[in-house]
Parts: structure tokens; C-alpha cells; sequence
């Protein structure tokens, strides 16, 4: 993983105390990122058809997502 995500991952855990809950480990960020993607998946399908490079699959992603927020 780039050291630029990894960081923005280790902030995102920080971030969590200091909101009065505990430090999130990069791995549950993950886990917890992965099952949000698998319920968007299930209510509006996430079209990952041809997708050749990691930006088309982020717009893909982001797409879904705001289907999934208008229903």
C-alpha cells in the first residue's frame, strides 16, 4: 500500500479516539470499508464491467454509491 494511504488510514484510526471512541486499527478501517462496499453492492449492484485501471474502479465505486444514497 502507497505510505500516502497508509498514513491517511493510520489519521482516519487517530481520529476515532479523539472523538472519545478507541484507535482504529488500518485493518478494521478496511474490513469496515469492504462491507459497506459488499451492502452498496447488494442494493444497487456495482457495474465493474471492463474496468481497466484503479481511477475507473474508484468512479465506478463512487458511483454506486451515490445510486445507493438516492434510494
Amino acid at each position: 500500500m502507497p505510505l500516502d494511504l497508509a498514513d491517511y488510514l493510520s489519521e482516519l484510526g487517530s481520529e476515532a479516539k479523539h472523538g472519545g471512541g478507541f484507535k482504529l486499527a488500518k485493518t478494521t478501517i478496511i474490513k469496515a470499508l469492504i462491507r459497506a462496499m459488499k451492502t452498496i453492492d447488494e442494493k444497487v449492484k456495482i457495474d465493474l464491467s471492463g474496468v481497466k485501471d484503479e481511477d475507473e474502479l474508484k468512479e465506478r465505486l463512487l458511483d454506486a454509491y451515490n445510486r445507493f444514497r438516492k434510494k
